[in-house]
Protein backbone atom coordinates (compact mmCIF):
# COMPACT_ATOMS: atom_id res chain seq x y z
CA UNK A 1 0.00 0.00 0.00
CA UNK A 2 1.46 3.91 -0.95
CA UNK A 3 -0.23 6.38 0.10
CA UNK A 4 0.40 10.14 -0.85
CA UNK A 5 1.16 12.26 2.63
CA UNK A 6 2.24 15.83 1.23
CA UNK A 7 -0.32 18.31 2.41
CA UNK A 8 -2.89 15.68 3.41
CA UNK A 9 -4.82 13.85 6.01
CA UNK A 10 -4.92 9.91 6.79
CA UNK A 11 -7.46 8.59 8.92
CA UNK A 12 -6.84 4.98 9.90
CA UNK A 13 -10.45 3.24 11.34
CA UNK A 14 -11.05 -0.18 12.65
CA UNK A 15 -12.19 -1.95 15.62
CA UNK A 16 -10.73 -1.97 18.94
CA UNK A 17 -7.51 -4.58 18.30
CA UNK A 18 -7.38 -4.13 14.61
CA UNK A 19 -3.99 -2.89 14.57
CA UNK A 20 -4.46 1.07 14.11
CA UNK A 21 -2.13 2.11 17.87
CA UNK A 22 0.58 -0.45 15.89
CA UNK A 23 0.80 1.37 12.60
CA UNK A 24 1.09 4.58 13.99
CA UNK A 25 3.48 3.24 16.95
CA UNK A 26 6.00 0.81 13.72
CA UNK A 27 5.50 4.27 11.58
CA UNK A 28 6.30 6.65 13.77
CA UNK A 29 9.61 4.29 14.85
CA UNK A 30 8.35 3.04 18.44
CA UNK A 31 7.71 -0.38 17.44
CA UNK A 32 9.93 -2.50 15.20
CA UNK A 33 7.64 -4.34 12.94
CA UNK A 34 8.10 -8.06 12.90
CA UNK A 35 7.73 -8.83 9.36
CA UNK A 36 7.58 -6.67 6.13
CA UNK A 37 8.61 -3.50 5.52
CA UNK A 38 7.14 -0.01 6.09
CA UNK A 39 9.06 3.35 4.40
CA UNK A 40 7.49 6.40 5.86
CA UNK A 41 8.53 9.84 3.64
CA UNK A 42 10.79 7.43 1.66
CA UNK A 43 12.64 6.25 4.98
CA UNK A 44 12.45 2.46 6.07
CA UNK A 45 11.48 2.70 9.75
CA UNK A 46 14.13 0.42 10.89
CA UNK A 47 17.14 1.44 8.77
CA UNK A 48 16.49 4.86 8.78
CA UNK A 49 15.01 5.71 11.57
CA UNK A 50 17.14 7.97 13.17
CA UNK A 51 16.76 10.62 9.76
CA UNK A 52 12.97 9.94 9.81
CA UNK A 53 12.86 11.37 13.69
CA UNK A 54 13.27 14.72 12.64
CA UNK A 55 11.05 15.10 10.27
CA UNK A 56 8.10 13.76 12.36
CA UNK A 57 6.11 14.52 15.45
CA UNK A 58 4.08 11.98 17.12
CA UNK A 59 1.00 11.16 19.79
CA UNK A 60 1.12 8.19 20.90
CA UNK A 61 -2.14 6.79 22.72
CA UNK A 62 -0.91 6.15 25.52
CA UNK A 63 1.75 9.82 25.91
CA UNK A 64 1.70 11.18 29.53
CA UNK A 65 3.56 13.92 30.60
CA UNK A 66 7.47 13.69 30.99
CA UNK A 67 7.43 15.92 34.10
CA UNK A 68 4.70 17.21 36.36
CA UNK A 69 6.76 20.03 38.14
CA UNK A 70 6.87 22.06 35.03
CA UNK A 71 4.71 24.13 32.91
CA UNK A 72 3.10 23.83 29.61
CA UNK A 73 4.75 26.89 28.30
CA UNK A 74 8.29 26.07 29.59
CA UNK A 75 7.86 22.15 28.19
CA UNK A 76 6.54 23.05 24.50
CA UNK A 77 9.69 25.80 24.41
CA UNK A 78 12.47 22.94 25.35
CA UNK A 79 10.97 20.19 22.85
CA UNK A 80 11.34 22.96 20.24
CA UNK A 81 15.02 24.00 21.37
CA UNK A 82 15.90 20.32 21.43
CA UNK A 83 15.17 20.20 17.99
CA UNK A 84 17.39 22.69 17.11
CA UNK A 85 15.37 25.32 16.46
CA UNK A 86 16.37 28.74 17.64
CA UNK A 87 14.93 30.42 20.78
CA UNK A 88 13.29 33.35 19.77
CA UNK A 89 11.09 30.86 16.92
CA UNK A 90 10.61 28.74 19.86
CA UNK A 91 9.39 30.94 21.80
CA UNK A 92 7.11 32.28 18.75
CA UNK A 93 5.72 28.57 18.24
CA UNK A 94 5.32 28.10 21.74
CA UNK A 95 2.91 30.75 22.40
CA UNK A 96 1.38 30.65 19.04
CA UNK A 97 0.36 27.06 19.91
CA UNK A 98 -0.75 27.59 23.46
CA UNK A 99 -2.75 30.68 22.17
CA UNK A 100 -4.78 27.95 18.92
CA UNK A 101 -5.36 25.22 22.07
CA UNK A 102 -7.08 27.87 24.31
CA UNK A 103 -4.09 26.80 27.04
CA UNK A 104 -3.42 29.98 27.86
CA UNK A 105 -4.77 30.20 31.10
CA UNK A 106 -2.70 27.57 32.05
CA UNK A 107 0.59 27.83 30.27
CA UNK A 108 2.29 28.52 33.49
CA UNK A 109 0.67 25.78 35.78
CA UNK A 110 2.57 23.01 36.88
CA UNK A 111 1.49 20.46 34.74
CA UNK A 112 0.49 18.16 37.93
CA UNK A 113 -2.44 20.57 38.48
CA UNK A 114 -3.88 20.58 35.15
CA UNK A 115 -7.16 18.88 34.76
CA UNK A 116 -7.43 15.63 32.17
CA UNK A 117 -8.68 17.88 29.24
CA UNK A 118 -5.63 20.06 29.43
CA UNK A 119 -3.08 17.77 30.01
CA UNK A 120 -4.53 15.84 26.66
CA UNK A 121 -4.32 19.62 25.12
CA UNK A 122 -0.75 20.27 26.74
CA UNK A 123 0.06 16.59 24.99
CA UNK A 124 -1.26 17.84 22.19
CA UNK A 125 0.22 20.72 21.54
CA UNK A 126 4.43 19.15 22.79
CA UNK A 127 3.03 17.10 19.51
CA UNK A 128 1.62 20.24 16.94
CA UNK A 129 4.09 22.75 17.83
CA UNK A 130 7.10 21.42 15.78
CA UNK A 131 7.47 22.31 11.88
CA UNK A 132 7.68 18.68 10.69
CA UNK A 133 6.65 17.00 7.44
CA UNK A 134 4.41 14.33 9.09
CA UNK A 135 2.07 14.38 12.42
CA UNK A 136 0.92 10.89 13.30
CA UNK A 137 -1.30 11.58 16.15
CA UNK A 138 -3.51 8.27 17.70
CA UNK A 139 -6.65 9.53 19.10
CA UNK A 140 -5.41 12.78 20.01
CA UNK A 141 -9.27 13.85 20.54
CA UNK A 142 -10.61 11.72 23.06
CA UNK A 143 -11.47 12.98 26.31
CA UNK A 144 -12.14 16.40 25.05
CA UNK A 145 -14.80 18.15 25.06
CA UNK A 146 -16.51 19.65 21.74
CA UNK A 147 -15.05 22.89 21.78
CA UNK A 148 -11.39 21.58 22.36
CA UNK A 149 -12.19 18.81 19.64
CA UNK A 150 -12.65 21.47 17.39
CA UNK A 151 -9.81 23.71 18.00
CA UNK A 152 -7.81 21.13 17.75
CA UNK A 153 -8.66 19.64 14.20
CA UNK A 154 -8.63 23.28 13.29
CA UNK A 155 -4.96 23.28 14.10
CA UNK A 156 -4.35 19.90 12.50
CA UNK A 157 -6.34 21.38 9.18
CA UNK A 158 -3.74 24.05 9.11
CA UNK A 159 -0.91 21.80 9.65
CA UNK A 160 -2.01 20.06 6.15
CA UNK A 161 -3.00 23.48 4.39
CA UNK A 162 0.88 24.12 5.37
CA UNK A 163 1.71 20.71 3.34
CA UNK A 164 2.88 18.56 6.06
CA UNK A 165 0.96 15.24 6.46
CA UNK A 166 -1.15 14.15 8.82
CA UNK A 167 -1.99 10.26 9.97
CA UNK A 168 -4.27 10.27 12.77
CA UNK A 169 -6.67 7.56 14.14
CA UNK A 170 -10.12 8.09 15.64
CA UNK A 171 -13.34 6.30 16.66
CA UNK A 172 -14.82 9.83 16.16
CA UNK A 173 -16.31 8.75 13.12
CA UNK A 174 -17.69 12.00 11.98
CA UNK A 175 -14.55 13.70 12.06
CA UNK A 176 -12.98 11.32 9.40
CA UNK A 177 -15.55 11.75 7.76
CA UNK A 178 -15.45 15.73 7.19
CA UNK A 179 -11.59 16.14 7.42
CA UNK A 180 -10.22 13.61 5.84
CA UNK A 181 -9.11 13.55 2.47
CA UNK A 182 -7.85 9.48 2.36
CA UNK A 183 -9.67 6.92 5.10
CA UNK A 184 -7.76 3.42 5.84
CA UNK A 185 -10.02 0.84 7.28
CA UNK A 186 -8.20 -1.99 9.00
CA UNK A 187 -9.04 -5.05 10.80
CA UNK A 188 -7.15 -7.74 12.36
CA UNK A 189 -3.84 -6.11 11.21
CA UNK A 190 -4.81 -6.06 7.03
CA UNK A 191 -5.72 -3.41 5.37
CA UNK A 192 -9.26 -3.87 4.51
CA UNK A 193 -9.65 -1.24 2.18
CA UNK A 194 -8.13 2.75 1.20
CA UNK A 195 -10.13 5.28 -0.44
CA UNK A 196 -11.64 8.93 0.26
CA UNK A 197 -14.62 9.03 2.80
CA UNK A 198 -17.15 9.75 -0.03
CA UNK A 199 -15.66 6.66 -2.48
CA UNK A 200 -15.97 4.84 0.35
CA UNK A 201 -19.70 5.13 0.92
CA UNK A 202 -20.42 5.02 -2.45
CA UNK A 203 -18.36 1.46 -2.55
CA UNK A 204 -19.95 0.02 -0.06
CA UNK A 205 -23.44 1.79 0.76
CA UNK A 206 -24.60 3.34 -2.85
CA UNK A 207 -25.38 6.54 -4.47
CA UNK A 208 -28.15 7.42 -1.86
CA UNK A 209 -27.34 10.00 0.18
CA UNK A 210 -30.15 8.70 2.79
CA UNK A 211 -30.76 5.37 4.69
CA UNK A 212 -34.35 4.43 5.49
CA UNK A 213 -33.69 2.80 9.55
CA UNK A 214 -36.39 0.48 10.56
CA UNK A 215 -35.66 -0.15 14.41
CA UNK A 216 -36.31 -3.82 15.98
CA UNK A 217 -40.12 -3.87 16.91
CA UNK A 218 -41.02 -1.23 14.18
CA UNK A 219 -42.54 -3.76 11.71
CA UNK A 220 -45.84 -4.22 13.51
CA UNK A 221 -47.54 -6.84 11.86
CA UNK A 222 -45.78 -7.35 9.21
CA UNK A 223 -42.33 -9.12 10.33
CA UNK A 224 -39.10 -8.50 9.51
CA UNK A 225 -39.39 -11.24 7.06
CA UNK A 226 -42.22 -10.25 5.23
CA UNK A 227 -40.58 -6.79 5.26
CA UNK A 228 -37.41 -8.37 3.55
CA UNK A 229 -39.12 -10.25 1.10
CA UNK A 230 -41.09 -7.06 -0.31
CA UNK A 231 -37.45 -5.04 -0.57
CA UNK A 232 -36.42 -8.30 -2.59
CA UNK A 233 -38.66 -6.89 -5.36
CA UNK A 234 -36.71 -3.59 -5.49
CA UNK A 235 -34.00 -4.18 -7.90
CA UNK A 236 -30.69 -2.48 -6.42
CA UNK A 237 -31.64 -1.77 -2.93
CA UNK A 238 -29.36 -2.94 -0.19
CA UNK A 239 -30.31 -3.38 3.48
CA UNK A 240 -28.22 -5.25 6.29
CA UNK A 241 -29.35 -6.21 9.89
CA UNK A 242 -28.28 -4.87 13.08
CA UNK A 243 -28.95 -5.79 16.60
CA UNK A 244 -31.81 -3.48 17.35
CA UNK A 245 -32.72 -2.35 13.81
CA UNK A 246 -32.88 -2.77 9.40
CA UNK A 247 -30.94 -0.15 8.21
CA UNK A 248 -32.03 -0.20 4.25
CA UNK A 249 -29.62 1.68 1.62
CA UNK A 250 -31.91 2.35 -1.65
CA UNK A 251 -29.32 2.39 -5.07
CA UNK A 252 -29.98 6.30 -5.40
CA UNK A 253 -32.08 9.01 -4.47
CA UNK A 254 -34.60 8.88 -6.56
CA UNK A 255 -35.60 5.26 -5.58
CA UNK A 256 -35.75 6.58 -1.91
CA UNK A 257 -39.65 8.00 -2.69
CA UNK A 258 -40.60 4.85 -4.35
CA UNK A 259 -38.64 2.87 -0.78
CA UNK A 260 -40.87 5.09 1.32
CA UNK A 261 -44.15 4.67 -0.15
CA UNK A 262 -43.19 0.93 0.42
CA UNK A 263 -42.97 0.94 3.84
CA UNK A 264 -45.36 3.25 4.72
CA UNK A 265 -47.84 0.85 2.49
CA UNK A 266 -47.08 -1.80 4.93
CA UNK A 267 -47.42 0.77 7.96
CA UNK A 268 -43.54 -0.35 8.57
CA UNK A 269 -42.09 2.64 10.62
CA UNK A 270 -39.02 3.98 9.73
CA UNK A 271 -36.59 6.53 9.91
CA UNK A 272 -34.93 8.66 7.02
CA UNK A 273 -30.81 8.80 8.14
CA UNK A 274 -28.23 10.64 6.05
CA UNK A 275 -25.84 8.10 5.23
CA UNK A 276 -22.07 7.85 6.22
CA UNK A 277 -18.77 6.49 6.78
CA UNK A 278 -20.03 4.89 9.90
CA UNK A 279 -22.26 2.84 7.23
CA UNK A 280 -19.59 1.95 4.87
CA UNK A 281 -16.77 1.33 8.37
CA UNK A 282 -19.98 -1.50 10.02
CA UNK A 283 -20.51 -3.10 6.78
CA UNK A 284 -16.96 -3.81 5.60
CA UNK A 285 -15.28 -3.90 8.76
CA UNK A 286 -17.45 -5.54 10.98
CA UNK A 287 -18.41 -7.60 8.52
CA UNK A 288 -22.06 -7.17 8.20
CA UNK A 289 -23.81 -9.00 5.87
CA UNK A 290 -25.58 -6.53 3.22
CA UNK A 291 -28.31 -8.14 1.04
CA UNK A 292 -28.91 -6.56 -2.04
CA UNK A 293 -32.25 -7.22 -4.25
CA UNK A 294 -31.95 -8.98 -8.06
CA UNK A 295 -28.24 -9.64 -6.37
CA UNK A 296 -28.13 -12.13 -3.22
CA UNK A 297 -25.94 -11.84 -0.41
Amino acid sequence: MEIDLEGRIVGIMGPNGAGKTTLVRIASTQLRPTSGEMRVLGYDVVEEADLLRRRISSLPQDMRPFFYTTTPREDIYHILRMRGIPAGESRRLAEETIDRLDLGRWADTRVGNLSGGNIKKYLIALSLSPPVDLYLLDEPTSGLDPVSRRKVWSLILDKAKEGAGVIVTSHLLEDLMSLSHEVVFISEGRVIDVGSPAQLVRKYVGDSEWKLVVRAGDTNEVGAGALKNALSGMEGIKWASFQDSLNVYPKDNSQLRELEDLLEGMSVRFRRVPVSLEDAYLIVVLGRDVFEAGRGS
